[in-house]
């Protein structure tokens, strides 16, 4: 009888929803007697791409002819790549009826649950039962259904009790611990106060609401009720039991069976109408019974066996990660595995399944099978029964991968569930695993995906330890020379190699010898360099050049072709100069070989005469001794000839070699750069030797690159030269360019990488937690935050102390959220910012730590608000012609900024013009808090403001420490337009010097208005056309309340107070202002003393060394 066979996809099976829907899915299943096979992520979002191909790549294993009936739990899937794609192959491959649950499909019906009631009851039981009127909501994200759904049902509810609606107690979070957070600032900044109460449209907010609230000092439910939604146990668990909403979960597995199998029998089904029950928790105010929590998460055992009783995963003494570790080959660890299967809480089978090309691993290093698929036959490696404690291992237990099992089809009386997950590392894909609870209505837990991931990690180290074992017995194998004769006598040869030997004696006899030359090209232009000499016979029959050496080694002629060689290259290219143009020629030397003394003299003169353009090969897997190494080197070098060494990384290739050698050039060999793209041991053994060489002033080239993937990889790796048959093979006639499309493909190559390597984009959001180590490994140069399903909208990005990245980050139009800077480092190039806002965007920065921005800073495009916060610290080096720290460029008005940080920002911008903080043409600032340390300099500068705009700047509460040196300068307003600055309950320290130079205020600016209270202000120029506070050409108004102003300027026309306008108005009150000024004109203002008001306060005005006298008045 044909049993039939269920489907079901699943991001995290082990979590709450999906567990009991599984559940609820196979108590109806089984009762149709219909076998379930569950394919399940382990998360249901990853923090990097190449993981979520790993963990997706299990939904490739469905052939949906195979099934009956599918059901994809969509929502549980939070992959940047979704389940669309998949939704398009069984739509295209089979007639397969497919269900989706909870979220919506283009090509297939959807089953929902009812958000709207479950909601409903909620806001029902805080008005109705408790009366609270002002009550805020914390949705999720904007575009969910879910979101909409409850937030829906909030408005409904606080309309239908006559209660208003406001747009300020709505806020928009991603379902995430720290939206609650988030929630409670935003709150907490509302005209009207915080609410009585908050309602979240899930518990994790929740918890987060009520752990924003208990830190604010409040108490829950006295100052402010939280209720939450989707009943979770933490929430239940919580210091006060959340009140909340239970989904029926079960309910819903048991109606999606019963549907597929009414759609596969093509019956009608009844709308699924099973309503959320409501949970009375603590948190709304209720009074809950602590036993009734009890009851229902009793923390006892269920059983009487402990963890090390029953030695389980969770025993202190559990060995088996270090006893994976520690295998060494397949059969062994595959053993190991097998012994900790026990620790699986009792499953009926358990199977490992290998895909087949792994079991040859030990011989073949090179194995690799992406996440891309499966392969056709995979093998049942480990196979364990719980019932009974027995199983197998074996590498020949090989079966079709379509069948999932090898025991797929062995008859069983009841219907079985199979839990399908991914056994993998990183992107690659090592197999599957099956475990199966029978028929017993079970799902596996954390520690079954905890223990698959120690077995796939151990797997992984398994492989990288075997591919390095394989590589060293690699490079021992190559050191055996190519050169080598291996001792053979001419008379004891056989009749084949006794005639390819006389052939090579007519080659040495009769010169018979010609060149091919093979393009060597530079790796940033792709224009030839210089050309290798690859030596050929002209003979009928084809004598390959290693023969040559072979047998001309034989009959103990190597001088010989030593000889012609360098005589027939350098007689070539003498005859034939206009060929190369000034392109050199590599000459390969054979190793320890030494010409006849009469032929020394002639291929000396030859060399003499060709030194610029010849490049000698030295072969470096024959080690020479130190006295052959020394004259080799003396003969060449006093001859002004370059050497090169070949074929690196075959031999005796180490550091110490290539300094006993220090050759102008290193050929890295081909067996390094085959397939280099995708061999990360490869890259990195190569990107030291390219290291080395441009630290040491020696060229690096790429030998043998015979595809574009090989050649881009090496262009970013920074190799100096390419050689190699995808370039240009060699030809008798010297080719004057190479390929244009393959010249083209070097130039791009290069741009990339001088515009930051290959660039990897990484889409931030499927994690709240983006760790710049991991990303830099994978080789990532951009981030980038706002992409409008991501599952998280605030994130924090770690990096590590001291630790630098080349990378930068991208905000996405639209975006609004908290992104949290722990560590980071960041760096761009030509001008580019590390961190770019553009318009319409809402972002806080939450500093931790000591972030660092190299090359440029953070640019806020017009019409945005940024807005900084944290107790950790910003360094920013930017050093271009048009330079901005924070803000934007010298030809942009920048959006909203706002300083709310405790810690420090250093700006050091250097240029031809730019702003610290601030942009070309202005915007709003407000700096409400924190430490700065700015420096601006060159031709035209400014600490705080603007160039060519308006600026109107807000300075409360923090410590400014700014130095200007610029022809041209400013520290606070704007440089060339109208200022109004407004500085209070602040401590500042100003330092200019230049030509003409600002302290606070505008150069050119028709008028400046500042205002400064209760703050500490501390100005010193130098600079021939200045003043430190108003207008130099403009009207200044200038007000000061209870400050200290200590104003020093020196220069020609070196002012303290407005400019050159008599109508400026200069009123201090209360406050202690000195100036002492050395200038020409003998004035420290062109205002009017009518216009100058002092009261209160004490006074000193020095100029020139002359004790200038001012009314003050008394109140």
């Amino acid at each position: 009888m044909h049993r039939r066979k269920l489907a079901i996809l699943v991001g995290h099976a082990d979590e709450t929803g999906q567990s009991r829907f599984i559940k609820g899915f196979l108590q109806q299943a089984f009762s149709d007697d219909s076998d379930v096979f569950i394919f399940s992520m382990y998360r249901k979002y990853l923090d990097t791409e190449i993981r979520e191909m790993g963990e997706m790549n299990i939904f490739n294993l469905i052939d949906p002819r195979r099934f009956d009936g599918i059901v994809i739990l969509k929502d549980s899937i939070q992959t940047s790549n979704s389940t669309n794609g998949i939704e398009r192959r069984f739509k295209e491959t089979s007639d397969t009826p497919v269900l989706i649950v909870d979220q919506e499909s283009e090509l297939y019906d959807t089953v929902w649950e009812d958000d709207y009631t479950g909601m409903t009851s909620v806001m029902e039981h805080m008005i109705g039962v408790h009366g609270y009127k002002d009550i805020a909501f914390v949705s999720g994200k904007k575009w969910h259904r879910h979101a909409l759904n409850r937030l829906t049902a909030y408005e409904d509810v606080m309309k239908e009790n006559g209660l208003t609606v406001d747009e300020e107690r709505i806020f928009h979070g991603d379902f995430w611990y720290t939206s609650g957070e988030n929630a409670m600032k935003e709150f907490q900044k509302s005209s009207r106060g915080l609410p009585e109460a908050i309602v979240c449209a899930n518990d994790e907010m929740a918890i987060g609401v009520c752990d924003a609230i208990e830190r604010m000092g409040l108490k829950i439910p006295d100052d402010i009720a939280v209720a939450g939604y989707d009943m979770r146990a933490e929430g239940r668990l919580s210091p006060i039991a959340v009140t909340s909403c239970e989904m029926p979960y079960e309910e819903l597995g048991k109606y999606t069976a019963g549907r597929i199998r009414d759609m596969v029998d093509h019956r009608e089904s009844a709308p699924f109408d099973k309503k959320p029950h409501f949970i009375k928790g603590e948190t709304c105010g209720c009074k809950f019974c602590t036993e009734e929590l009890v009851r229902e998460y009793d923390p006892r055992r269920k059983v009487w066996p402990t963890d090390r009783m029953s030695e389980s995963r969770h025993d202190v003494y559990n060995m088996m990660k270090k006893n994976l570790l520690a295998q060494t080959e397949i059969a062994g660890f595959m053993s190991t595995v097998y012994s900790y299967a026990y620790q699986l809480n009792d499953p009926r089978n358990f199977t490992l399944c290998l895909a087949s090309a792994w079991k040859d691993i030990e011989k073949d290093p090179a194995i690799r099978i992406k996440s891309l698929g499966f392969p056709a036959k995979m093998i049942g490696v480990v196979e364990y029964n719980g019932e009974t404690g027995s199983g197998i291992v074996s590498l020949e237990n090989e079966f079709d991968t379509r069948d999932i099992l090898p025991w797929i089809n062995d008859d069983r009386t009841d219907p079985y569930s199979f839990f399908v997950t991914p056994f993998f590392y990183e992107s690659e894909c090592f197999g599957y695993a099956v475990v199966s609870y029978g028929n017993e209505i079970k799902c596996y837990d954390e520690d079954y995906r905890d223990w698959m991931e120690d077995v796939s990690e151990g797997f992984e180290a398994l492989r990288r330890t075997l591919a390095m074992q394989n590589y060293q017995k690699l490079v021992e194998q190559m050191r055996k020379s190519k050169y080598s004769s291996s001792g053979v006598r001419y008379n004891e040869l056989s009749g084949e190699d006794r005639e390819l030997c006389d052939v090579v004696e007519q080659i040495l006899d009769e010169n018979l010898l010609t060149y091919h030359f093979q393009p060597i090209v530079s790796a940033k232009t792709g224009e030839i360099y210089s050309y290798e000499a690859l030596m050929r016979s002209t003979t009928e029959r084809h004598v390959t050049p290693l023969d040559i050496i072979k047998y001309g080694g034989i009959l103990g002629r190597l001088h010989d072709i030593e000889r012609a060689t360098f005589v027939n290259v350098l007689s070539y290219v003498e005859e034939h100069q206009e060929k190369f143009g000034d392109a050199k020629v590599f000459i390969n030397s054979i190793p320890g070989i030494t010409m006849d003394a009469d032929d020394i003299p002639k291929v000396r003169e030859l060399l003499k005469k060709h030194a610029d353009h010849t490049v000698v090969e030295l072969t470096e897997e024959s080690e020479l001794t130190d006295d052959d190494l020394d004259n080799f080197k003396s003969f060449f070098t006093k001859l002004g000839v370059d050497i090169a060494i070949d074929d690196f990384g075959t031999g005796y290739s180490n550091i110490n070699n290539l300094l006993r050698y220090m050759p102008n050039c290193v050929k890295i060999d081909r067996s390094l750069l085959s397939g280099i793209e995708n061999k990360p041991q490869k890259q990195h053994f190569v990107t030291e030797i390219i290291k080395f060489c441009r630290d040491n002033g020696i060229l690096s080239l790429a030998e043998g690159i015979e595809s574009e993937a090989e050649l881009r990889t090496v262009v970013h790796m920074g190799v100096d030269l390419i050689q190699g048959f995808y370039t240009a093979k060699p030809a008798a006639e010297p080719a004057k360019k190479i390929d244009r499309k393959v010249r083209n493909e070097i130039i791009l190559y290069a741009q990339e990488k001088d515009d930051g390597i290959d660039k990897h984009i990484y889409t931030a959001g499927s994690s709240n937690r983006v760790s710049l180590s991991l990303l830099g490994k994978y080789g990532c140069t951009d981030i980038v935050v706002g992409k409008e399903d991501a599952v998280y909208r605030d994130i924090a990005i770690v990096g590590a102390p001291n630790i630098k990245t080349d990378m930068h980050m991208r905000i996405l139009h639209g975006y609004s959220g908290e992104i949290t800077l722990d560590n980071v480092s960041f760096s761009n190039i030509k001008g580019r910012p590390c961190i770019d806002i553009p318009e319409g965007c809402e972002v806080v920065l939450k500093l931790r730590g000591n972030n660092e921005f190299r090359g440029a800073g953070i640019r806020v495009a017009q019409g945005s608000t940024l807005t900084i916060e944290g107790e950790g610290n910003i360094l920013i080096d930017t050093n271009e012609p048009k330079y901005y720290g924070i803000g934007n460029d010298s030809d942009s008005e920048h959006g909203m900024l706002i300083f709310k940080q405790y810690g420090k920002i250093a700006i050091n911008g250097n240029g031809h013009e730019g702003v610290c903080i601030g942009s070309g043409k202005g915007g709003e600032i407000k700096i409400e808090s924190g430490q700065y340390r700015l420096k601006a300099g060159g031709t035209k500068s400014v600490g705080i403001g603007s160039i060519s705009s308006e600026g109107h700047i807000n300075i409360v509460n923090c410590s400014l420490d700014i130095d200007v040196n610029s022809n041209y300068g400013l520290g606070i307003g704007s440089l060339e337009s109208n200022s109004s600055v407004y500085i209070t309950k602040t401590s500042i320290r100003l330092m200019g010097g230049g030509n003409t130079m600002v302290g606070i205020g505008s150069c050119k600016g028709r008028e400046s208005k500042i205002k400064v209270e209760d703050a500490s202000v501390d100005i010193s120029l130098r600079a021939n056309y200045s003043t430190c506070i108003g207008a130099l050409e403009g009207l200044s108004e200038l007000e000061i309340n209870c400050a200290g102003i200590w104003l020093e300027n020196g220069g020609r026309q070196a002012l303290a107070f407005g400019g050159v306008e008599r109508e400026s108005k200069v009123y201090l009150d209360s406050s202690d202002t000195r100036v002492n000024l050395h200038n020409s004109i003998g004035r420290d203002t062109y205002a009017s003393e009518d216009n100058i008001e002092i009261v209160n306060g004490r006074i000193s005005f020095i100029i020139n060394d002359i004790k200038l006298e001012r009314e003050m008045k008394f109140t």
